[in-house]
């Protein structure tokens, strides 16, 4: 995820420096092969990613967890996100939900393609992590 953080007795072995990780995404988003891009484990949306990708010719909106754990460990909250080339489609309706059970989030965007005027249906989501039958449930 780009968190960059970890939880509990996992935190130092997965912490991947937070600067190189983000590099690596803005290069990747910004190679402008992609229309649409879907993201989860976002936690930088407004200091972050969208001021990239806005300079890339990106729009994006951004759902955090009501109660993410990276907030009690002192990060931002984490959610998804969705950007989309303001060259080739245009927003016509938005929705930004959390689970009814649970503390995940999604996205439902649907959007026209400016070329064709085809109208398409995005969505992205943040699902539980983990292993188990009870994670499983709310997944």
């Amino acid at each position: 995820g780009f968190s960059g953080i970890g939880i509990g007795e996992h935190r130092e072995r997965h912490r991947v420096d937070r600067r190189q990780r983000q590099m690596c995404i803005r290069d990747r988003c910004g190679c402008g092969l992609y229309d649409v891009i879907a993201m989860e484990e976002v936690d930088q949306f407004n200091s972050f990613f969208e001021p990239i990708l806005n300079m890339l010719g990106y729009q994006g909106l951004f759902v955090p967890k009501p109660h993410s754990p990276c907030v009690m460990s002192g990060w931002f909250s984490d959610g998804c996100a969705l950007f989309w080339k303001s060259s080739v489609l245009e927003l016509v309706n938005e929705g930004r939900y959390s689970y009814q059970q649970g503390n995940q989030v999604y996205l439902i965007l649907t959007m026209r393609h400016l070329e064709t005027g085809k109208i398409m249906i995005f969505a992205v989501t943040h699902l539980k992590a983990g292993k188990g039958v009870d994670k499983e449930v709310l997944r």
